[in-house]
């Protein structure tokens, strides 16, 4: 290939890449959006099923959510402490801040230790209720 095709290449490759990161968010922002009018409107129980392969996907703001979802609880959605703590905890560690004075605060109040190594574990253990 001569210089000209190299950089042409290179051009091509790099809106390819622009595309599909954007493609992937995308499709992400639309089960992200639902989940929150879901949640904003206190259907805890569809937000939790739109959410929650987000947050198992690493998806910060939507383990935030899930840690409030069930923290809070409702008539679909019992109160978890520990799903709470360990939601908050897995967006916290990717530096969401309200994660992190969500669990602070579910800590001062005593609904969780400060340290609890049974709920670093995976998201799998997070059933579908």
């Amino acid at each position: 290939m001569n210089k000209c095709s190299n950089h042409s290449l290179s051009v091509s490759i790099l809106f390819l890449t622009i595309f599909l990161g954007f493609a992937s968010f995308s499709v992400n922002a639309e089960p992200f959006n639902d989940g929150m009018g879901k949640y904003q409107s206190g259907d805890y129980a569809a937000a939790l099923k739109l959410l929650r392969p987000l947050a198992k996907g690493g998806h910060m703001e939507a383990q935030n959510t899930l840690g409030l979802i069930f923290a809070k609880g409702s008539k679909d959605v019992p109160i978890d402490d520990k799903k709470a703590a360990m939601w908050f905890r897995k967006a916290a560690a990717q530096g969401h801040t309200k994660a992190k004075k969500n669990l602070e605060v579910m800590v001062a109040n005593g609904r969780v230790p400060a340290v609890d190594n049974n709920d670093l574990g995976d998201a799998e253990e997070d059933c579908d209720d």
